[in-house]
């Protein structure tokens, strides 16, 4: 009997051996930072995979203090962030949401903004039928996990009424100049209406913001930006 089930044994074929998991790719990598009077600042890289190996994605910037953040690219593209995204705001007028606010002042130049959604029923032809989306699980906590209609959005000034919106690029230069910034923005408001009443104005110093960009593209340019081992928090 035993010699049978030897032979059986070595008549099956040997078990595959499972393969490695591979390793997880970091998402990005922040190769330098510093400080830069109020100035926090961050160079980092994205990672890509799509090949299987890692490299060398899109090089970007962030430059945030109490309750404002602005993102700048390599390829010079620029947003401007108030409140949510990690800010923390010790000032309570900077305590405010991007969807509040209206209007930026750089030393008196005036801006209007808005951060535009771009919502999920906005994908679907004019002309076509398409069926009602699926509706949550009969035991889904709407209050702990809200559904999510926005898919993303963007940040776009304009001049004023009638003027076309344009990217937040268009203010970097006046950005490195100015010296202040104000902040028009109305409370717990998420929809801009015109008669939604006057608005509230914070203001907020610049100084060293200038340095922080220059800094940004240096450090986006040099040679720790291409090294995949120089992330400063492993």
């Amino acid at each position: 009997m035993s010699a049978l089930l030897a032979a059986l044994a070595a008549w099956q074929a040997p078990a595959q051996a499972e393969e490695p998991a591979k390793p997880r790719l970091p998402y990005s990598i922040e190769f330098a930072r510093t400080q830069i009077g109020p100035w926090e600042v961050e160079a980092s890289s994205y990672v890509e995979d799509e090949t299987g190996v890692p490299m060398l994605g899109a090089r970007f910037c962030e430059i945030r203090r109490s309750g404002i953040m602005l993102k700048t690219w390599r390829e010079g593209q620029l947003s401007i962030y108030f409140g949510g995204y990690n800010l923390k705001s010790d000032l309570p007028e900077l305590g405010i949401r991007a969807e509040e606010v209206r209007k930026i002042e750089l030393d008196g130049s005036s801006w209007e903004y808005r951060w535009l959604g771009r919502w999920a029923k906005n994908r679907q032809f004019a002309d076509l039928s398409y069926p009602p989306p699926p509706g949550p699980p009969a035991n889904w906590d709407h209050i702990h996990h809200p559904i999510m209609e926005a898919l993303s959005g963007w940040i776009a000034v304009r001049r004023g009424p009638g003027s076309p919106w344009f990217g937040a690029d268009v203010l970097a230069n006046e950005l490195v100049r100015a010296r202040r910034l104000r902040i028009g923005y109305v409370a717990d408001d998420r929809d801009p209406e015109p008669d939604e009443g006057p608005l509230l104005w914070a203001e907020m110093s610049l100084d060293g913001l200038g340095e922080a960009f220059a800094w940004c593209n240096q450090a986006m340019n040099g040679e720790r930006a291409r090294l995949f081992h120089a992330d400063l928090d492993p």
